[in-house]
């Protein structure tokens, strides 16, 4: 029986995991049993690759068995193409056809696998030695001692999986990590197999027009091509062509397939109908209504919301086993405290018998706010060589030595699905409206703030963050832009989520992206020792922090923004 694709998911994400415990097992100091981590990694590539040849094909046949059989059962409604008694699926499918676009698909999907794996392990190995040799310089200079190996080679893990495992760099410098590649060409060539099956039936039987379906509501992208009539062959002088073999799927979410279009069984009337749409296609143009596209924008939050609440009960049913939430309906339906108790049992962020932190009198931070030098917040003594990610990450470390239960227990929330509901909160509050369930938030709504107030938290270095947005929440912010002094100025009104890796805002199946740039002090943290999805690598934007519009490219739909203080 073929994998799912939930179940090949598993397996390249078990894969990183036992990478990260190789190197976790590694004394860094004896070559030899560096060596065999080396070594250890390339096997445990060397296998992903094994399963990924040995499950993937029967996943694709899978796909492209089904796809057909819908195709055959959507020409029998029409009348067309009925299997005979002596005809069955088999049959058919082993016509030359057939054979070739499935062996195809398989040869793509695997040759696609294997250079992501073997991208991956090139950048793996680059990444430990980086780790190790970072960590090497930390114990040189000071700011490492008393250390045992073991926590030395945690260190190094922990490193490493920040920088997380490379298996593709775009064109224009993204890299992409092995659990979303690998995730994202798979579903893609899965789809790839149901649409190529549709089309080659229609082939067989010469169908010479498809209209194009799928989820509704849809996206800007799949949405132009709805309800319109395609040929399957140019040249047609009442219906447009396009190569609809290599046209979809439009995205890796794409879920658009095609059903047959039989002219004879249509009305003059209906038939007129459709050729003047068909004359009104732009593949430039996205034909949603305002109300179509906020339909679409939130169910994809409501997605988002349950992917990363499904997430986080998938860790924390991992880590804590039997002492954590038995089911996900148990996950769902906890309480707040239980919910942060179980967030802090996984993180080990809490300890009762552990004494509190007392930062010693040398103790203070080599980053100055002019501004706040005489006040009587937390300071924190951080090392800032090192790029931005790694700086952030170990400022947040130091910050969680002084935080309460509670204020970690609310960030890690707000990494999973409480995100939603705060930054809910925050703005029906400032639109004056008033709903039974803002109770239960009110209270934390501004408790990440105080965490920023309490311990000073700025940026340490200059960056360029990166965020995925709706055409919602673009248009929000286009149409609340204020003039001042010659420029244009929007603040933000809620916490803003963005990563330094642009590559983990593809996922969120938009092309709007805001490009952040924050100067040294700007009010952002890193989440990534906290969260229950380090590898979205986030870094989150406290509210009502002011930036100047940079530019906006209409086109590409980036907004460029820069920082310029607190509001």
């Amino acid at each position: 029986m073929a994998l799912t694709q939930e179940q090949l998911d598993a397996i390249v994400r078990y894969a990183t995991e036992q990478i990260t415990q190789v190197i976790e097992e590694t004394n860094i100091y004896d070559e030899k049993n560096t060596q065999r981590m080396y070594l250890a990694i390339q096997q445990i590539y060397d296998e992903l690759g094994a399963v990924s040849t040995e499950q993937i094909p029967e996943m694709l046949q899978s796909a492209y068995v089904d796809g057909l059989q819908h195709a055959i059962e959507q020409l029998g409604r029409l009348g067309i193409g009925m299997l005979t008694s002596n005809e069955t699926i088999g049959n058919i499918i082993q016509a030359p056809l057939h054979v070739e676009a499935i062996s195809n698909i398989i040869s793509d999907t695997l040759s696609d696998l294997k250079a992501a794996y073997r991208t991956a392990n090139n950048y793996s190995i680059k990444h430990v030695q980086n780790a190790i040799d970072d960590v090497k310089q930390e114990i040189a200079n000071g700011m490492i001692v008393g250390m045992t190996d073991k926590q030395i080679a945690q260190r190094v893990g922990k490193k490493f999986s920040e920088k997380g495992m490379t298996a593709f760099v775009t064109k224009d410098g993204k890299h992409l990590p092995l659990d979303f590649y690998a995730n994202t060409v798979v579903k893609t060539k899965i789809q790839t197999a149901t649409n190529h099956a549709h089309l080659n039936r229609y082939a067989d039987l010469e169908v010479g027009y498809i209209t194009v379906t799928g989820n509704v509501p849809t996206c800007h992208e799949c949405a132009r091509y709805r309800d319109i009539v395609f040929s399957t062959k140019p040249g047609d002088p009442d219906f447009p062509y396009i190569n609809l073999f290599t046209t979809f799927p439009k995205h890796p979410h794409c879920r658009c397939n095609f059903k047959p279009y039989i002219k004879k069984f249509k009305s003059d009337e209906q038939l007129q109908k459709d050729k003047d749409r068909a004359k009104q296609f732009d593949p430039n143009k996205d034909p949603r209504t305002e109300n179509e596209k906020k339909r679409y924008d939130a169910e994809q939050k409501a997605k988002q919301k349950a992917r990363r609440k499904r997430l986080a009960f998938n860790r924390m049913q991992a880590k804590l086993g039997k002492d954590g939430p038995q089911s996900f309906n148990e996950f769902k339906n906890a309480s707040k405290w239980q919910y942060h108790k179980w967030v802090a049992q996984m993180n080990k962020m809490y300890d009762p018998h552990q004494k509190p932190y007392v930062p010693s009198k040398k103790e203070d931070t080599n980053f100055k706010d002019n501004n706040n030098s005489n006040d009587n917040r937390v300071k924190i003594n951080i090392d800032t060589n090192g790029d931005y990610l790694t700086v952030q990450n170990r400022y947040t470390e130091e910050i969680m030595k002084h935080m309460t239960e509670d204020e970690k227990g609310i960030i890690n929330a707000y990494t999973s699905d409480y995100y939603y509901d705060i930054n809910k909160y925050l703005l029906d509050k400032r639109k004056g409206i008033d709903e039974g369930w803002h109770v239960d938030v009110k209270d934390d709504a501004y408790k990440i703030d105080d965490v920023f107030n309490k311990y000073n938290v700025r940026t340490l270095k200059d960056a360029t963050l990166y965020r995925g947005i709706s055409d919602e929440e673009l248009k929000y912010i286009l149409t609340n832009f204020k003039q001042q002094d010659g420029d244009f100025i929007y603040t933000t009104e809620t916490y803003k989520s963005t990563s330094i890796d642009e590559s983990q805002t593809d996922f969120f199946n938009t092309i709007n992206k805001v490009e952040y740039h924050l100067p040294k002090g700007a009010k952002a943290m890193s989440l990534v020792p906290l969260s229950n999805i380090p590898e979205e690598k986030e870094i989150l934007l406290n509210i009502n922090q002011t930036f100047k519009l940079v530019s906006f490219d209409k086109d590409t739909r980036r907004l460029v923004l820069e920082w310029i203080g607190d509001k």
